[in-house]
């Protein structure tokens, strides 16, 4: 079928035009959080175990997990209402990370009634239990579910109704390409874009979780997450 065949090439070629070879100029409006400069990661503080290690070459950052999660996270400032845009790039199809937004600071104890043990050992779990993690895992472990895919804010259930979200999925990730990330927040709705899609839509219903520093001058940090693989992140820059 003609028309099947030019559909299919149309979105394969989509599928590769999208991906970014140069990071991008500065827009009007945003500010640098990381500009490639090592300069600039002396904003940046690690929680957890892993680090990020900066190639003053290619001027990125690479996740080198260990063992448990870990968490790089901009310690200079936190923010209310952004809008995020970040490019990153995966190793392997394998590769898991993600990007962390409007949690407590992992350098405070946590908030009352917050009782996770895991926090005592790794302050990192602190972001994943008073923010939100927008996803990077081609591969959606452990069970393959969408709510675990890149683009999605993860572990959120897919749906239309309340403290759901809407998900689609963009285009497949591919090893060694780069990777354009909107995260946009205002009040409580989170948008995600993935290389100009929009995969994800969701309004918060959790008064723990996602506090804009407006609220509580404890949250609305941001950071990158350790987990599986060399996951590189350039480019981060904020508006808001």
């Amino acid at each position: 079928n003609p028309m099947l065949s030019g559909i299919a090439l149309a979105r394969r070629l989509a599928d590769h035009l999208v991906a970014p070879l140069d990071p991008p100029a500065l827009e009007a409006g945003f500010q640098w959080l990381f500009d490639g400069t090592q300069a600039s990661l002396a904003n940046w503080q690690q929680a957890g175990p892993g680090t990020f290690n900066y190639d003053p070459n290619e001027k990125v950052i690479t996740a080198r997990p260990a063992g448990d999660i870990g968490l790089f996270f901009f310690a200079a400032n936190n923010f209310s209402d952004f809008t995020l845009r970040l490019q990153f790039r995966v190793d392997s199809r394998n590769d898991n990370s993600g990007v962390f937004v409007r949690f407590r600071d992992p350098r405070q104890p946590p908030p009352v009634g917050l009782n996770d043990p895991r926090i005592a050992g790794n302050p990192a779990w602190l972001a994943v239990d008073t923010g939100f993690e927008i996803q990077i895992d081609e591969m959606a472990q452990p069970d393959q579910a969408d709510m675990h895919r890149t683009g999605a804010v993860y572990a959120i259930p897919i749906g239309g109704g309340a403290g759901q979200q809407i998900y689609a999925r963009g285009s497949a990730l591919q090893p060694g390409e780069w990777n354009d990330y909107e995260i946009q927040v205002v009040g409580e709705t989170y948008d995600v874009r993935l290389n100009g899609f929009q995969t994800a839509h969701f309004i918060n219903t959790d008064p723990a979780r996602g506090m804009p520093a407006s609220l509580d001058l404890l949250s609305g940090y941001i950071g990158l997450q350790t987990h599986t693989g060399a996951v590189s992140f350039r480019a981060i820059r904020i508006r808001g």
